[in-house]
């Protein structure tokens, strides 16, 4: 069985840390992130709300920066921060993505990661010059 972890993001101090139960305010002032169960591809635990990065294309699944989310029972990847649409199931990729760090940690710069994926992922521009047939 696989162990049932948990990390806390403090909302106020704006702090990632190792679920302490003893401690835990009833306030709200916490989010819980669920471990998954699996881990990267350095060994690394990926835990709900962690941005994984993909080198290379895997079928449908494009090479990219991901978020990691539980919905409907599993854990899966998304490219979306509001969570809405799901790309692919997390275990699919888990041995062969990288945990870059937790959104929470790198929210100011998920809009950068997201232009870099697309700008990585954009088709080759096919240039027709003047010697072309076409």
């Amino acid at each position: 069985m696989k162990p049932i972890k948990y990390k806390t993001w403090h909302k106020k101090k704006k702090k990632l840390e190792k679920l302490n139960t003893k401690k835990l305010p009833s306030n709200g002032a916490v989010e819980l992130l669920a471990y998954s169960g699996l881990k990267d591809k350095n060994g690394e635990e990926i835990y709900e709300y962690d941005i994984v990065k993909i080198n290379e294309n895997m079928g449908s699944i494009k090479a990219g920066y991901y978020i990691v989310c539980f919905d409907r029972g599993c854990f899966m990847i998304s490219k979306s921060e509001k969570l809405h649409y799901m790309d692919n199931y997390l275990w699919v990729v888990a041995d062969k993505c990288e945990r870059i760090k937790n959104y929470f940690e790198n929210k100011d710069n998920w809009v950068e990661l997201q232009i870099r994926t697309m700008r990585q992922n954009r088709p080759t521009p096919i240039i027709i010059g003047k010697s072309s047939p076409v």
